[in-house]
């Protein structure tokens, strides 16, 4: 950990300015609240990144229903944001470092059932 405690950005650091940019450029992503990070012996021990509740449904909990034909419409918006990123610069290194699917949450379109 002596890389992240004197030279890059921990990663709950990084994850709460990365959610800052997301919002400002229009990306609905979870409202950053704050971050933390925690020290022994000058290194980093443990670093939290706290943000507001969300409503929305990770990636892989709506993908284990696929193929169902509701997955279909889900995917296909997934790849339009994958290109909004990109388009944006922000996913620049996607072939090499490709998108969590952990990270990534979806909106579940209201159903109507008669």
């Amino acid at each position: 950990m002596a890389m992240y405690s004197f030279f890059r950005k921990n990663k709950a650091c990084r994850a709460y300015e990365h959610a800052l940019r997301l919002r400002g450029m229009g990306f609905d992503t979870p409202e950053p609240v704050a971050w933390s990070e925690y020290r022994k012996g000058g290194l980093i021990a443990d670093a939290y990144f706290v943000s507001r509740r969300s409503e929305l449904t990770p990636l892989p909990q709506t993908m284990k229903q696929f193929p169902a034909p509701d997955t279909l419409p889900v995917l296909e918006a997934f790849a339009r944001f994958t290109v909004r990123l990109h388009e944006q610069g922000i996913c620049t290194r996607i072939s090499t470092r490709p998108i969590s699917s952990g990270n990534t949450t979806v909106r579940q379109a209201a159903t109507v059932s008669s």
